[in-house]
Formats: C-alpha cells, sequence, structure tokens
C-alpha cells in the first residue's frame, strides 16, 4: 500500500512503500549521506618550547599523546 511521505531533504512530498523511507530518490539520498558525515578540520597550533614541555609533562602524566591530550581538553 502506498504513502505520502515528505523528504528529509528537499520537502517535496512523494509516494513509498516503506514505512522507513527518508528520501524521495538517490540524489536527496547523497545529500543526507554527505551531509551526515563528519568534518575534519587540520589545525597548526605553535607553542613556545616552556608551554610545548608543559603539555608534554600533562600528557604524559594522562598516559596520552601531546595531540590527543589537546584535542581531549577541546572537547571538554
Amino acid at each position: 500500500m502506498l504513502r505520502i511521505a515528505i523528504c528529509n531533504v528537499c520537502k517535496k512530498e512523494y509516494p513509498t512503500k516503506r514505512s522507513h523511507s527518508k528520501t524521495c530518490n538517490s540524489t536527496c539520498r547523497n545529500v543526507r549521506w554527505r551531509l551526515s558525515k563528519a568534518k575534519v578540520v587540520s589545525v597548526k597550533i605553535d607553542f613556545n618550547t616552556n608551554h610545548y614541555r608543559q603539555l608534554h609533562k600533562q600528557a604524559d602524566a594522562n598516559n596520552m599523546t601531546v595531540t590527543a591530550y589537546i584535542v581531549n581538553a577541546l572537547d571538554q
């Protein structure tokens, strides 16, 4: 039995037989998939030697790399 659903991407109505259908076509399905992917941003940070040594000691105390320590600190 057909039902009318609303596409999560383009907001158009479309007929579907599936109760879990989210998009009206493959184009909208691909857009939805691309939007759901995590965004990755590369960042370069400069530290003076003393600050880096302090971060390195704190990272070692937490049994982490300096990068993991900084990322963890930013996430909190």
